[in-house]
C-alpha cells in the first residue's frame, strides 16, 4: 500500500483521530506533510483508540514544515511505531507533544536526514513514555532532543543510536529526571550528549538525572558534558568516551560554570 500526495508541494497528508483504532503494516508514504494544522505528515491525536504503525517507511516529505510523525494532544495514548524507517524530511522525523498518556512506545526506528536548516529528527516534548533502540543520523540540528518541563520523569530511554548531526546528539533541556540507559553518539558536529540549563535558577528539584553506560566517541567539541545549572543533578555511570580514528574529540568531558 503506497500514500502519497502527487509532488512535493502538492503534498498529502494522514490524520488519525482520538477514537479510530489504526493498524498499519508494510505501508509506504511519500510527499506527505505542511505547515496546516493536522496536515503535517502522519498526525496521531488517539486517545481512546489505539494506533500501530510498523514495518513502514516514510520518506521525501520536503514541502515547507513537513514532519513525518507528530503525536499531538494533550491526552495522546495507545500508540504504538515501531521498526520503521524514515528519511529525507523536511523537519522532525518524529514529534511528540507533553502528554498525560503513557501507553507510547516508538522502537527500533532508523530515522536520516532532515532538510530545512536548525530541524531536530526526533523532538521529544514529552519524555514520559518508550523510546528505545532508535537510530537517528544526519539532522540540520540536533539528531536527539528531549524538551518536557522541569521535574519530569523520563519514561524508559535506552538503547538509542545517534551519529553524524550538525550539532548534538542527545541534547537534554530543563531539569529532567530519570535513566538514560545504554545511548551510542559518534562524530556529533558539536556534542556527543549535553545537558542544557535553559537559564532555569528554579532550585533543586526531586531526583537526579542518571546517564549510564552511554558509549561516546568522535565528537567535534565535547563527547559529554552539561552548561549551567538546572536544579538536578546529573550522574554518569560505567560510561565510555574516546577520540575516533579521524575526528580526535577535543573534550571528553566538559562542565560549564555552575554545572552540578
Amino acid at each position: 500500500i503506497k500514500i502519497r500526495g502527487v509532488s512535493a508541494s502538492l503534498s498529502g497528508y494522514v490524520w488519525i483521530d482520538a477514537a479510530a483504532t489504526v493498524d498499519i503494516d508494510y505501508a509506504e508514504f511519500y510527499n506527505l506533510g505542511s505547515a496546516t494544522t493536522n496536515k503535517r505528515g502522519i498526525d496521531i491525536q488517539t486517545t481512546t483508540g489505539s494506533c500501530n504503525i510498523q514495518y513502514s517507511s516514510i520518506y521525501n516529505c520536503t514541502n515547507a514544515s513537513a514532519v513525518g510523525v507528530y503525536i499531538s494532544g494533550a491526552t495522546a495514548n495507545n500508540i504504538t511505531f515501531s521498526n520503521n524507517v524514515t528519511w529525507n524530511i523536511a523537519t522532525n522525523h518524529f514529534l511528540i507533544d507533553a502528554t498525560s498518556g503513557t501507553t507510547i512506545t516508538v522502537n527500533n526506528n532508523l530515522m536520516m536526514k532532515n532538510v530545512t536548516a536548525s530541524s531536530v529528527i526526533a523532538q521529544l516534548n514529552d519524555v514520559g513514555f518508550t523510546f528505545t533502540n532508535n537510530t537517528c543520523v544526519s539532522a540540520t540540528a540536533d539528531n536527539i532532543r528531549l524538551s518536557e518541563a522541569s521535574g519530569s520523569t523520563i519514561g524508559t530511554f535506552s538503547g538509542n543510536t545517534s551519529h553524524s548531526s550538525a550539532s548534538v546528539g542527545l541534547r537534554i533541556n530543563n531539569g529532567i529526571v530519570g535513566t538514560i540507559d545504554t545511548m551510542t553518539s559518534w562524530r556529533e558536529t558539536a556534542n556527543g550528549i549535553w545537558r542544557n540549563s535553559n537559564n532555569e535558577n528554579m532550585g533543586f528539584v526531586s531526583g537526579q538525572l542518571i546517564i549510564s553506560n552511554a558509549v561516546v566517541f568522535g565528537c567535534g567539541v565535547t563527547n559529554l558534558g552539561s552548561a549551567g545549572n538546572c536544579g538536578v543533578p546529573i550522574r554518569f555511570i560505567s560510561c565510555t568516551i574516546n577520540g575516533g580514528v579521524t575526528q580526535v574529540s577535543p573534550r571528553g568531558w566538559s562542565p560549564t560554570t555552575a554545572a552540578n
